[in-house]
């Protein structure tokens, strides 16, 4: 069985600038996704971050 990983890279657009954020496929369930931050992963529901995205996003400015 082959998997495929993929990787993404969000720039950081703070004053100063940090390093940038990655978002990696999870190895073993698609429903999740791990966030690398400060060299750190944190697993989480990747559904459940795309609502608290849109949810931030949502606010009316």
């Amino acid at each position: 069985m082959a998997f495929v990983k993929v990787t993404c890279q969000i720039e950081d657009y703070s004053e100063p600038r940090k390093e940038s954020l990655k978002v990696h496929s999870h190895w073993n369930i698609n429903r999740f996704v791990e966030l690398e931050i400060d060299g750190k992963r944190y697993t989480v529901n990747g559904n459940e971050l795309k609502t608290a995205v849109d949810n931030c996003m949502n606010t009316g400015f």
